[in-house]
């Protein structure tokens, strides 16, 4: 279930790309105007969200996103986001899928707590600042990371 309100002026568009499967779904989220969403997935399900780009406070269940933030909402509440000029990508995973998999990768031992709401911590001396990335960083960590190339319209 999903509610969103715009706050602000501006043409309510929305550009979504999304790729959905059984156990897994993907989507990029740019918008422009001020919007405030709530989201309730189903309870067997979580979301991870990565704030790509945005021009003024993202707010993600009332937590200001710094650059290269990593938000996880797995509770029965959902989850809230607010802000203005915004790019985001949102990975939603079958939690019964992914303890299973951790289960069997980690010789069997429980790894529910992992599965929780959170946002990690910046390291100690990792130059974390609260300033926004430069445009496409974030593409081009995530694109290191899976070893692909970036792809317009996508990234």
């Amino acid at each position: 279930m999903a509610y969103t309100a715009q706050l602000g002026p501006d043409s309510p568009v929305v550009y979504s790309q999304r790729v959905c499967r059984r156990d897994l779904v993907l989507a990029r989220l740019q918008l422009d105007p001020k919007i405030a969403g709530h989201l309730v997935a189903d309870p067997d399900w979580l979301a991870i969200m990565i704030p790509l780009r945005w021009d003024t406070p993202y707010l993600f269940n009332g937590l200001l996103a710094r650059p290269f933030d990593v938000f996880l909402s797995s509770g029965p509440d959902g989850y809230a986001t607010l802000s203005e000029r915004r790019d985001n990508l949102t990975l939603g995973l079958r939690k019964t899928m992914l303890q299973n998999s951790l289960k069997a990768l980690s010789a069997g031992r429980d790894n529910e707590a992992a599965l929780r709401d959170q946002r990690p911590p910046p390291r100690k001396g990792s130059g974390h600042r609260a300033t926004k990335p430069p445009a496409g960083a974030v593409e081009r960590r995530l694109c290191r990371f899976s070893g692909r190339r970036a792809l317009s319209p996508f990234f």
